[in-house]
């Protein structure tokens, strides 16, 4: 029951990040170009980053349960004002009269397509505390027993959410499945609060009292430190980042040839 509820959160967490993420281009492309996508690319690194960063603040003032709640109303909230922008972008942008016009004018394209790039990239946050909290809550005796179906069921997600865009953007388009991502995120929270409920707790009375310990605060950079201090940690970042770096530029030849072919942006979303 425990790791039936847990998969179910990781498989809608998953399945949304990657309905999103296969839109991303495409409706970059359709507001900005995608010749800028690699400057999106690069300026998303360091948002995502600083968001890390807060959300690494917020770890040392509220529990796991809260970050849930305060995290997916915050991306459930974005995600439907996107799914509405992305359909009109045009009542958002900035006339050259605007007070504001004169410190954006730099900015090439719409900047609602800016806003949908950074926030489909900086949601793969949700991810980082499904995991926190399944370790939290799972100790290695049942973890071992239980991680398997976990990561079954992110396949299921991983295969869905791509599945979903291309089965239905070319019939209710991209704006709407935005929207629906929206959705998916409140669902996460009633999970979780679920979970609470039904689930005993794996953790004794005693490890209880040692949690409720005030603990020594870590700091807003304290992720920075551990990976400038620590090998193994380094060894994990640069394991991870290698391949994507090879990964990012073949995906952006891919998409370069895509956006002549496909020319709609829900038929670019559905390839």
């Amino acid at each position: 029951k425990k790791f039936s509820l847990l998969s179910c959160v990781i498989t809608i967490i998953l399945g949304n990040y990657w309905m999103l993420r296969v839109m991303k281009n495409p409706i970059f492309n359709d507001l900005v170009g995608m010749e800028f996508q690699p400057y999106a690319k690069m300026a998303s690194m360091f948002i995502v980053v600083f968001v890390i960063l807060i959300y690494s603040k917020l770890v040392d003032l509220f529990q796991k349960e809260t970050l849930f709640y305060i995290l997916c109303s915050v991306y459930a909230s974005i995600f439907f004002f996107l799914g509405f922008a992305t359909a009109h972008p045009d009542l958002f942008t900035l006339s050259s009269g605007s007070m504001l016009y004169p410190f954006v004018q730099w900015i090439p394209g719409k900047f609602i397509g800016w806003l949908a790039y950074f926030s489909f990239e900086s949601s793969s946050l949700l991810m980082i505390l499904f995991w926190a909290f399944v370790a939290s809550v799972t100790k290695a005796k049942s973890a071992k027993k239980g991680y398997a179906l976990i990561v079954t069921c992110i396949q299921l997600g991983t295969i869905s959410g791509p599945a979903i865009v291309t089965y239905f953007a070319p019939k209710v388009g991209s704006p709407t499945l935005v929207a629906l991502g929206g959705v998916f995120v409140l669902i996460v929270p009633f999970l979780i609060k679920l979970y609470t409920k039904l689930i005993p707790s794996e953790t004794t009375e005693a490890e209880i009292a040692e949690q409720q310990q005030p603990k020594k605060k870590t700091g807003f950079f304290e992720g920075l430190r551990l990976i400038a201090t620590q090998p193994y940690v380094m060894g994990i970042l640069i394991v991870s980042t290698i391949y994507e770096i090879i990964g990012t530029i073949l995906e952006f030849q891919m998409n370069m040839i895509a956006k002549n072919i496909f020319p709609s942006r829900d038929l670019f979303a559905a390839f």
